[in-house]
């Protein structure tokens, strides 16, 4: 048999010196730091089509374990212009650079709670498909919160309704009711509001309100929610919230 008749297998199985373990590795690393929720089927083709390496989703499973991957639940977050990643890190660096302590500073924001029971997790047994299923209402029931936090504590809470829009003439009235009492009581007016660059915080008319109150503003990034730490505030009301309404029901169908 001629040697010509084996080409096409001895051309791909061509490693370049390197162990099969090397290339198995070197390709599953680089994939999942391209895209971490990348499936073993897409390892297994890459291999397949740069190596001619033909591998067990096992294989691929266990190597994956010894790198140290471990399965989470994902997280999604904002997406940033690349011009915008720029101003945050000017912010940031600006920030370090003063010495910033935000001592003086009410970092205020809204967020929407939704009222429902949603979970990531749940527990089963096999073959009951139906404990996995959850209902979840076309238009759930929803509020939405204003609220600001400072190193000398947090203002009232302003609690509107889910259906309501909060325009440039409802944010400049949270901020009469809410803001401007918390910072003459506890800033004596010397305070900072930091608030995001939403359409109603930056609008013609609520500039002209602040400069009539004589409030002054910390200017913040673009796309920069994450840098506000009231989010973290949100985050475990959310938790809470949940979990009271968890307990709630759990009261209700046990009795």
């Amino acid at each position: 048999m001629a040697v010509d008749d084996h080409v096409d297998i001895i051309l791909p199985l061509e490693r370049e010196g390197k162990s099969l373990q090397f290339i198995l590795k070197e390709v599953q690393k680089k994939c999942y730091s391209v895209n971490s929720s990348v499936p073993i089927a897409v390892i297994k083709a890459r291999l397949k089509s740069l190596h001619g390496i033909e591998v067990s989703d096992s294989q691929l499973r266990e190597l994956r374990k010894k790198l140290g991957y471990s399965r989470t639940t994902t997280k999604y977050c904002q997406m940033i212009s690349e011009g915008n990643k720029l101003k945050r890190l000017e912010f940031c660096l600006n920030m370090l650079e003063q010495q910033e302590l935000f001592a003086d500073c009410i970092f205020t924001d809204e967020s929407t709670f939704e009222l429902n029971s949603s979970s990531k997790f749940c527990y089963v047994r096999p073959g009951c498909y139906t404990a996995r299923l959850r209902s979840r209402p076309k238009h759930p029931a929803k509020i939405h919160i204003w609220g600001g936090i400072s190193m000398r504590g947090a203002t009232k809470l302003a609690i509107l309704p889910g259906s309501m829009r909060i325009n440039s003439g409802i944010y400049c009235n949270i901020l009469e009711n809410c803001y401007l009492e918390f910072s003459c009581n506890t800033y004596h007016g010397f305070a900072r509001l930091v608030h995001d660059n939403a359409p109603a915080h930056k609008s013609a008319y609520t500039l002209k309100k602040l400069d009539e109150w004589g409030v002054k503003t910390l200017e913040w990034p673009p796309e920069s929610p994450d840098l506000n730490p009231v989010e973290l505030i949100w985050g475990n009301m959310k938790t809470s919230i949940r979990l009271v309404l968890l307990f709630y029901m759990m009261k209700i169908m046990l009795v």
